[in-house]
């Protein structure tokens, strides 16, 4: 079994394979490919990730760095107000992470 590590200013873009997803030691979901993890950490809007990610199987993921979110989002402005609604909609519009 392998636990997902925390990387600073990075969030795991998935490539392969599925994770579960564990708050307190229960599973809440799964994700595969195509699936980014720990993003509301990364860009800075919350202080700390509220859940485990272990692989079901084996996995590959490439590390997206924040400052290359950063810059995508300095290119493609008309993208901002997109990442930025999903962003309020995850938060539940007030400021706090949804526990889903």
């Amino acid at each position: 079994m392998w636990a997902a590590p925390c990387w600073p200013g990075v969030a795991p873009a998935l490539t392969h394979g599925s994770v579960k997803v564990l708050k307190n030691g229960v599973e809440v979901d799964k994700m595969g490919k195509g699936s980014v993890f720990g993003e509301m950490v990364m860009m800075g809007f919350v202080e700390k990730r509220t859940a485990s990610i272990i692989a079901d199987d084996t996995c590959y993921a490439e590390k997206l760095h924040q400052s290359v979110v950063i810059r995508a989002l300095e290119i493609f402005t008309e993208d901002r107000s997109k990442v930025f609604a999903a962003v309020r909609m995850k938060m539940g519009g007030d400021g706090e992470e949804s526990a889903d």
